[in-house]
């Protein structure tokens, strides 16, 4: 009876609630953009990563615009209610997709000549998804849908850009309106 009870996500819950009682920290709402932070600050250092500054950043908004579009929507249309039950946006964990945006972009670009930010990077993804459980808000579920919608638009971003980068038909072109602002992208077949 243990184990079913484990995929119970309100019996999980209120395990990880006993066992850690009262969180409060505010280290999730830092660390799902601090990866970025240290990429940036790399560069600025003069340590590059595996393309071009505008490359990078390029590849980082499309990631965002994947992500928080996936996220925004998934939100909206399920409507599940937080574990602490002020209100009905729990399902993905936002913290958790942006962090794990944030750790892979990082890793995509500077992992493979400094190995060392994956582990900070996905450290402290990894610790956002976890005080979003410890903080009561979010269900474990929550945290691992955000995780991966944050890993896959990372991915989703690099491989349009290099299949783009090949035809070199995108062209990207801010939106400014009286209310509104956006990012138009453009691709030519």
């Amino acid at each position: 009876m243990e184990y079913c009870s484990l995929f119970n996500k309100s019996y999980f819950q209120v395990q990880v609630l006993n066992r850690f009682p009262n969180v409060t920290t505010k280290i999730d709402d830092y660390f799902q953009f601090t990866p970025i932070a240290l990429g940036l600050g790399m560069q600025a250092l003069g340590r590059r990563g595996e393309h071009k500054f505008l490359n990078q950043i390029k590849r980082l908004v499309l990631a965002e615009a994947f992500c928080n579009g996936t996220v925004t929507l998934i939100k909206t249309q399920t409507k599940h209610l937080r574990p602490d039950g002020t209100t009905r946006n729990s399902f993905p964990s936002g913290h958790t997709a942006q962090a794990f945006v944030a750790a892979t972009w990082l890793d995509k670009e500077f992992g493979k000549n400094y190995p060392w930010v994956r582990y900070v990077g996905y450290s402290m993804a990894i610790t956002t998804g976890v005080c979003r459980v410890l903080k009561n808000r979010h269900w474990a579920t929550d945290v691992v849908l955000g995780a991966g919608i944050g890993f896959l638009s990372v991915d989703l971003s690099y491989r349009l850009f290099d299949r783009w980068e090949k035809k070199r038909n995108l062209i990207f072109s801010p939106m400014v309106g009286q209310d509104t602002f956006g990012l138009s992208i453009v691709y030519g077949f």
